[in-house]
């Protein structure tokens, strides 16, 4: 650990060396996800904000796609996920619906059945803030990698409105309303609806279908901020979320003709709907109070093939999802002139259930050529309840030193259901075969739960110094995912799991002068008793979840923004992760000094933006994601990622906005998951690649008043 430390201490050291001078006052930047009121200068905590003016155009974009390559940040797999220094948020080696990492929107956290439902939306947003590094001791759960934070444009009293309308390439439509302004002398509103819709690039050519990637996004947001007094009140948000999807990967030796060939096309369907309510009184000149309660459910419905050829074999599959979250956080803020404190209380109830009915094509020889289907209806439960009391202090020692001490205990309940039911469906002929594929089925049907019960303490520390516009700190976090239960249902038991932790040890320095900001970051971490999904045998169902692993991560961000004048910006950005499990095997394979999954080496993102004529601007963004291995085992790989979007924007007369936006402007193609099958016995029985989409030209106008 030491060693790394050093190594990048000295990268810092050489960086701060690019800063200028002469410094002066940056504007104050308040953390968001810090929730204590921390000011972005003086912080030693990664984060990046991120503005509507620094983002592509949208089309696709609009999705979490816009931070792919923010440093050490990418988007996996078609935003099937994303990984934060190299921490994949659904876990490196499965899905354990339990995150490593959190989104946050407008005060809620977000399921993954939310963000798959089109929850983070760029239409009407205000900002985004990417907290890199465990913040688990004012996030919790689910933020041991990290937390996004997505904040939209709070309801005021001035009247405003804006109406867009835009088109795109393979048949893509956008259109959004949105209207604002004060009721009455104490009641403003803002409403926000807006609608996306794509072709996609994916022909399924047994079912002829060529719109088989198509997608339909829309979504309404309503705010309504009551002013009770001056001191005191209170926003109401009301959202709907809505996408109908198709399949997002290819089939195939060459993924790039991006088609399928299966017999059932792929769709989802995905509902979601929050409420939130905020209130916040000025109890002193120094004391705050906050209270949130929030909720969401969501819903998802998905058809596929199950078997993904072209011939029927196994049927259709069915899938229906569907989970709730509430939650009620109060913070209590107190800032004096010598150290500020926050105290807070947050209570969550999440629940998930997932049931599925497919047929299981159970292998009659060792190669997988032959095989009779087994229906299998599968029903789970998750439930969990956290409690947690958090405390965030910043003593001011003097004019240049703070000292920053934060403590959370979490209390997690959580429980697993699960109940198994197959039959066979055909006949082999063999009598002898015929009875062992029932004793099998017998074997895994029934009905399974568990439950596990723990207590966590998440400690924060931290020291900064500031030397005019120069700061450089020092942090150690704990992060840590809950403890759990998962069911082996071919061994008929319920596996408890304990919790996994990371000791987090983070060296940051920042340069804010006037025209030129740097931002740099190095960090080690020691993941202990990491929660893996392990396959025990070649069973389909002979899984589990256990404490299997030790790891570690280092690396590094450097980040700096030049405004060469009020005509042109530039922005910069690169970031280093290396992983490496310590001690993690099985009885089936070794996998010390594996690298995880989709933890990209290198990452960099350029960015210059230009308004070379007055009411003229441009933006193009340059990217790039090294290549990454794709699984644990680091037999598949994602290829590395080289793209550049452009945006070009006219206003008129203060009233309407021209823009044109070109996404992958050189239509790089790349494999961001390569599924070609790696042995006869693999479990994949087709090709299931995830590519980059290709090149994507739109327009849009929008009108304001």
């Amino acid at each position: 650990m030491i060693r790394h430390l050093c190594v990048w201490t000295l990268v810092l050291t050489s960086a701060s060396s690019f800063a200028q001078t002469d410094a002066t006052t940056l504007e104050t930047v308040t953390i968001r996800g810090a929730k204590d009121g921390t000011n972005y200068a003086e912080t030693p905590s990664s984060v990046v904000i991120l503005q509507e003016n620094e983002l592509p155009a949208n089309g696709r974009q609009n999705s979490l796609e816009v931070i792919n390559a923010v440093p050490n940040v990418t988007v996996n797999k078609s935003t099937d996920s994303f990984s934060i220094r190299g921490i994949n948020n659904t876990g490196v080696t499965g899905f354990q619906k339990d995150n490593l990492a959190s989104i946050v929107i407008d005060d809620v956290f977000q399921t993954d059945l939310a963000v798959q439902s089109s929850s983070f939306d760029l239409w009407d947003m205000e900002r985004i803030e990417i907290l890199r590094g465990a913040q688990s001791t004012n996030q919790g759960v689910n933020s041991l990698a990290g937390s996004i934070l997505l904040d939209r444009r709070r309801p005021g009293f001035s009247r405003e409105g804006a109406a867009k309308l835009g088109i795109s390439n393979f048949g893509g439509r956008e259109t959004g309303l949105l209207a604002g302004g004060a009721v009455t002398d104490a009641l403003a509103a803002r409403i926000a609806v807006d609608q996306d819709v794509s072709d996609g690039s994916i022909t399924n050519v047994t079912t002829h279908n060529d719109k088989w990637g198509r997608w339909d996004r829309s979504r309404a947001n309503a705010g309504f901020l009551y002013q009770l007094s001056e001191t005191s009140r209170l926003n109401l948000n009301l959202k709907y979320h809505h996408t109908d999807q198709g399949g997002t990967y290819t089939q195939g030796s060459d993924a790039f003709r991006r088609e399928v060939t299966e017999d059932v096309d792929f769709k989802t369907k995905t509902t979601n709907g929050q409420f939130s309510l905020k209130h916040e009184t000025q109890l002193s000149g120094s004391l705050t109070n906050t209270l949130i309660f929030a909720f969401s459910s969501s819903k998802q419905d998905q058809t596929s093939d199950g078997d993904g050829g072209p011939v029927p074999q196994a049927g259709t599959r069915y899938e229906d999802h569907a989970d709730h979250y509430v939650s009620l956080e109060n913070r209590l803020l107190f800032k004096g002139e010598r150290w500020q404190n926050l105290v807070g209380v947050h209570a969550h109830d999440f629940k998930l259930t997932d049931d599925y009915d497919f047929n299981l094509l159970y292998p009659l020889n060792a190669g997988g050529t032959l095989s009779t289907p087994i229906q299998i209806k599968q029903g789970v439960d998750r439930k969990r309840r956290a409690l947690a009391v958090f405390d965030s202090a910043t003593f001011r020692v003097d004019e240049n030193q703070n000292i920053l001490l934060g403590l959370r205990a979490e209390s997690i309940d959580s429980s697993y259901g699960t109940s198994v039911w197959g039959q066979r469906l055909q006949t082999t002929g063999n009598a002898g075969v015929d009875s062992a594929i029932d004793n099998y089925v017998s074997g895994v049907t029934g009905t399974y739960d568990g439950s596990k019960s723990g207590l966590v303490g998440l400690p924060k520390f931290g020291y900064t110094y500031r030397d005019g516009a120069h700061v450089t700190g020092v942090t150690y976090t704990r992060g840590y995912r809950t403890s759990g239960v998962s069911i082996n249902r071919s061994r008929a038991r319920a596996v408890e799991y304990d919790p996994e932790y990371t000791n987090n040890f983070e060296v940051a320095y920042k340069y804010t002068g006037g025209a030129f900001e740097l931002a740099s970051n190095a960090f080690y971490i020691d993941w202990m008793d990491q929660q893996v999904q392990v396959q025990l045998s070649n069973d389909f169902f002979d899984t589990q979840v256990q404490n299997a692993a030790k790891a570690e991560v280092a690396g590094a961000e450097v980040e700096g923004k030049y405004k060469v004048s009020e005509f042109q910006r530039w922005g910069l950005g690169v970031g280093y992760t290396d992983t490496k499990f310590k001690e993690f095997n099985t009885n089936r394979r070794e996998y010390k000094d594996k690298k995880f999954p989709f933890a990209s080496p290198w990452t960099a993102r350029l960015s210059l933006e230009l308004s070379p004529w007055e009411n003229w601007n441009f933006l193009t963004v340059a990217r790039f994601v090294d290549t990454a291995w794709a699984n644990a085992e680091n037999t598949r790989r994602a290829d590395a990622q080289s793209y550049v979007d452009w945006t070009a924007k006219y206003s008129w007369q203060a009233a309407w906005m021209f823009e044109a936006y070109v996404n992958n402007l050189f239509d790089g193609q790349f494999r961001t998951f390569d599924g070609t099958p790696t042995s006869t016995t693999s479990p994949y029985k087709g090709s299931y690649h995830q590519v980059s989409a290709p090149r994507e030209t739109g327009v849009r106008v929008t009108y304001f008043w």
